[in-house]
């Protein structure tokens, strides 16, 4: 059965409906007009026409007002246009003309006469020639904003005006093409390509942008060869493992300035060279390989350390009770009625976690210089815990307890049956009973690791 509305909700469902009544609209309207509010008192009177258009007093309200705002906007236009205040007059003609569209949907018609759309002509050719040279003398200032800003408005007004497209697209495009212009000067070649793209994207003909562009992107480039990475653990897959997971994540994700030369690559390179590097690289001997073959900087690194922690999943019994009704009379209805009992079990618990550890050293040096450009040691961890029950009878009632003596009864006998510990028994029961293997672990170090060292790399700008 539905619970009914109390008396105060329906009184207060009937205020709200009162409150938006066609009636209690138009006299809120009223009261606005009165105030000189009439562009707010308009709303309320459209208002109350909606939801009953047939409502003749919001009707004739409505008229009445519209009649008032189109007096005073016709008596600002009127002293606008004597005084030669062209943007006034011209924008309070096209209020009169939003504000005629208005009210149409009030079923009110408003007409504009026709010597006011005569005058707005006027007005608006003149005010379009002001605006023109003001936006225009900007440009000389190269103030691109300021004279974006008007053409904008003048093509608003008029998008056919004189050459006001094609201005506006200089006034636009220009700051682009400098700041592009400018950064290629200070040898800040990837802010230049960006701000070239950024002109391409809006005209690909726009001067010698596209050339600008791909000149920028030449001397942007920044080739990095990656070494052969030592390993000093016994995880003899782990440096193989960590480099080509990098290569992979910067090429992925390196944009267009990063190239890459990976160990297959550098070998042939070096084979060209009649140089050959096997085993363990140190440092020098990596700058010096890279800068043959044209790389600016060089990536080596090296596992350091892998450690395995075990405890094993183990079990242990643990007392409990299982819960399980019982029917029984009632000698006073003699209705039957249940009641719950409890009997005593024992169910098993398991505990074990697996975790393992690596670190990583890493350095991107320049081939140039032999300047360290980013260096670090990485050790992380990744681990894996199981804990959970396991049992034979019924689990849905299984509780957490203790219990003194398995067929005796006692005072000490106690079933855990609050919301808390139910709810941590039935987890328990369907938690998971794997434990990750230790190469599943090394997985997700190899990413992990791997992700964080490819990111310092393909987002390292050498022009900062």
């Amino acid at each position: 059965m539905k619970k009914p509305y109390s008396y105060f909700t329906i009184f207060l469902l009937l205020i709200i409906i009162a409150c938006n009544s066609p009636k209690s609209l138009t006299k809120k309207g009223s009261e606005l007009y009165k105030v000189g509010m009439y562009n707010e008192a308009t709303d309320y009177f459209l208002r109350a026409i909606a939801k009953r258009p047939d409502y003749v007093e919001a009707k004739t309200a409505l008229k009445l007002c519209a009649n008032k705002v189109m007096d005073i906007k016709e008596d600002t236009f009127f002293v606008a246009n004597n005084r030669g205040d062209w943007g006034v007059v011209v924008y309070t003609y096209l209020e009169m003309q939003k504000y005629a569209e208005k009210v149409r949907g009030g079923q009110v018609s408003l007409s504009i006469a026709a010597h006011y759309t005569e005058d707005y002509e006027v007005a608006k050719s003149n005010y379009l020639d002001d605006r023109f040279r003001k936006a225009n003398a900007l440009l000389e200032k190269e103030n691109f904003s300021g004279a974006e800003s008007i053409f904008n408005e003048i093509s608003s007004l008029d998008p056919n005006y004189k050459d006001v497209e094609q201005l506006k697209k200089y006034a636009r495009i220009e700051p682009l093409y400098r700041n592009g212009a400018d950064a290629m000067k200070r040898e800040k070649y990837r802010a230049a390509f960006y701000a070239f793209q950024n002109v391409v994207n809006q005209d690909a003909s726009y001067k010698d942008a596209a050339a600008q562009m791909s000149e920028a992107l030449t001397q942007a480039q920044y080739t990095v060869a990656f070494m052969k990475f030592n390993n000093y653990t016994s995880e003899v897959a782990a440096a193989e493992q960590l480099s080509s997971r990098i290569i992979n994540t910067v090429i992925g994700s390196k944009g267009p300035f990063l190239k890459v030369i990976d160990r297959q690559h550098l070998d042939l390179l070096l084979k060209e060279q009649k140089l050959s590097m096997t085993g363990a690289v140190e440092a020098t001997t990596a700058v010096n390989a890279g800068n043959l073959i044209g790389a600016k900087a060089v990536v080596m690194g090296s596992v350091l350390d892998v450690k395995y922690f075990d405890t094993p999943v183990s079990s242990k019994t643990v007392k409990g009770f299982e819960s399980y009704k019982v029917q029984k009379i009632n000698p006073q209805t003699n209705q039957p009625y249940f009641e719950t009992n409890y009997k005593k079990v024992t169910y098993n618990e398991f505990q074990g976690n697996r975790q393992v550890t690596m670190s990583f050293e890493y350095k991107m040096v320049s081939a140039t210089t032999g300047e360290v450009l980013l260096s670090g040691i990485k050790t992380l961890t990744q681990s894996s815990s199981v804990h959970y029950i396991k049992y034979g009878g019924n689990s849905e009632s299984l509780f957490a307890g203790t219990w003194y003596s398995l067929n005796v009864t006692s005072p000490q006998d106690v079933v855990y049956s609050n919301y808390e510990q139910r709810n941590q028994v039935q987890n328990l029961l369907k938690s998971t009973a794997y434990l990750e293997t230790k190469e599943s672990l090394l997985e997700k170090l190899y990413d992990q690791i791997s992700s964080s060292i490819a990111r310092e790399i393909y987002t390292y700008n050498p022009e900062k």
